[in-house]
């Protein structure tokens, strides 16, 4: 199938096609629409499906496309997984689907790490804008940097624990990384740490274990990858994350850009959307809330999130 043929078809068909990577993987990815392309990235866990309501919105005026990254959803590429290797990905398959046309890239979390990073090795010549959605470009928090992982609180020292808990304990730590990107921060009630969560101390109560038990199998049915390569896989990103520092790329972008922040927010605060939006210079800047939220803005609001970006596509005719 030439690129033409798909850009031209009315594809309402929501099966996966594949694209076959230099190295010989197969990329899952789905495509639907006509008009301007835009490609939606899924964040770690997550795969392309988790896009369908805002791609259900914006297909009506746009080409969309969506992939399963390396070890997500579809993906059976398990092992040859790294950051570069991801943005080489999306580098084949935006040329092989839309040629020397021009593309909005628009990422939710890791989704904007790989945007960046993408950046970073290729440029902004072949994008029309950028939308980042509730993510950072360095998880860390350090002295000089408040805005890291859970909301300002995750140092190096937590990166070392964890990674040993993936280690032994994948389900103990994937279950805490679940429970913090579905609630809502509150400074007057905080989250549990990780200890509290698995009833080590005396804070957590029954009301609380039900609670976890649901967000958990709400998530379940947002990720399908099986449980066994889902901790390969987290395992290689999170091992990968000292290649996610790219606060320098953001004064590189030179188009317009989106930046959607959730208010609360769980993972992240508010306050790093701002930072981020004093770092692009060189390009227009749009800000856009999503109220009353936690990081999943992109499964649970949907709808706002493809109002927010077709607001911002129209504005600058993408």
């Amino acid at each position: 199938m030439s690129n033409l043929s798909i850009l031209q078809t009315n594809n309402k068909n929501k099966d996966y096609l594949f694209f076959k990577a230099s190295d010989g993987e197969l990329i899952p990815f789905k495509i639907s629409g006509q008009g301007a392309p835009i490609v939606l990235v899924h964040g770690l866990g997550g795969e392309s499906k988790n896009w369908d309501r805002v791609a259900n919105k914006l297909e009506k005026n746009h080409t969309v496309l969506r992939f399963d990254q390396r070890g997500h959803g579809k993906s059976a590429a398990f092992n040859k997984i790294t950051i570069k290797r991801t943005v080489n990905d999306l580098k084949e398959l935006t040329e092989y689907v839309f040629g020397k046309e021009k593309f909005c890239l628009a990422g939710h979390s890791m989704g904007g790490i790989t945007i960046l990073n993408y950046i970073s090795y290729n440029g902004c010549s072949k994008l029309s804008g950028v939308a980042l959605l509730d993510s950072t470009p360095y998880i860390f928090s350090e002295s000089n940097w408040p805005y890291g992982l859970y909301y300002g609180a995750y140092t190096k020292k937590d990166y070392e624990r964890d990674l040993k808990i993936i280690d032994k304990k994948f389900i103990a730590f994937y279950s805490y990384f679940v429970y913090r990107s579905f609630t809502k921060y509150n400074s007057q009630k905080p989250p549990l740490s990780f200890e509290e969560f698995y009833g080590i101390a005396k804070t957590i109560d029954e009301k609380t274990k039900i609670k976890v038990a649901e967000i958990a199998k709400q998530f379940r049915r947002l990720a399908s990858t099986p449980t066994k390569q889902l901790k390969n896989v987290i395992e290689i990103y999170w091992k990968a994350t000292t290649e996610y520092d790219t606060r320098k790329i953001l004064p590189k972008i030179n188009v317009p850009t989106l930046i959607i922040y959730a208010e609360p927010g769980s993972l992240f605060t508010p306050k790093l959307a701002k930072w981020m939006r004093e770092q692009i210079k060189k390009a227009p800047v749009t800000m856009a809330k999503i109220t009353n939220s936690s990081h999943m803005i992109v499964p649970l609001k949907g709808g706002q999130i493809a109002d927010k970006i077709s607001k911002f596509l129209n504005n600058f005719k993408i």
